[in-house]
């Protein structure tokens, strides 16, 4: 071979070396600046990361704090809605009863109205009848004065005082008497002070509501009274 073709070769390698080294600290250098630039660039993105998460931290901790006070009011609002229920049932409770028991008040208003306008009635009547028995009564008055010795005295409270006298023949003057008023729905004859006392007088009053007679039950009460008065003579 040429020697001059030897040291071409040589020379080109030398050459081509110097180039392969100058290609690769110039890929060294760029990839230590990229290498470099994305380091950083990682570091600034890693940091934004965690700044980012740790803002998203803090919004799911306000979100979780929102939520559990949201919960807490709408368990607040819930137990109060449940409360105005209970007051509003209370309150719906006390109303039916009120209008039960104004309806009842009513329905016992009307009884009593309608049982006084039935004992306003009866009064009437029995006044009626109370009215007509005095009148009877005083019918028969000039006969029991005339023929009985007998004087009718109207008193107080609705009652007739019978006053007997000419019973004993020993002593014309002596007084017997009696008290008799009408009571009752079923306007019965009612004697009380009666002087002297006769034994049998609930048996003679008895049957004087029984037959309404009072001529008969006068007639037997004065024999009553003779009889005790001449007893004591």
């Amino acid at each position: 071979m040429d020697h001059s073709l030897v040291a071409e070769v040589e020379g080109l390698n030398a050459r081509l070396l110097q180039t392969k080294e100058k290609i690769i600290n110039s890929w060294k250098s760029q990839y230590d600046v990229l290498q470099a630039e994305n380091e950083k660039e990682y570091h600034l993105s890693l940091a934004k990361l965690q700044d980012e998460l740790q803002s998203h931290k803090e919004n799911i901790e306000k979100i979780q704090q929102q939520v559990i006070c949201d919960g807490k009011e709408l368990e607040s609002r819930a137990k109060a809605l449940q409360e105005l229920k209970q007051a509003l049932q209370i309150v719906m409770c006390n109303t039916d009863s009120s209008l039960q028991t104004q309806e009842a008040l009513t329905n016992q208003r009307e009884n009593k109205m309608h049982d006084l306008e039935k004992k306003k009635d009866l009064l009437v009547h029995q006044s009626k009848a109370t009215e007509k028995q005095l009148r009877e009564i005083e019918m028969y008055s000039k006969f029991y004065s005339e023929r009985l010795a007998l004087n009718i005295i109207k008193c107080s409270g609705g009652r007739l005082q019978f006053v007997f006298t000419s019973i004993n023949p020993n002593d014309p003057e002596a007084v017997c008497y009696f008290f008799m008023k009408i009571e009752g729905e079923n306007r019965k004859y009612n004697v009380v002070d009666c002087e002297p006392a006769v034994p049998d007088l609930e048996e003679l009053v008895e049957k004087l509501n029984r037959t309404n007679n009072l001529k008969s039950f006068v007639v037997a009460v004065r024999k009553r009274f003779k009889d005790i008065e001449c007893k004591k003579s």
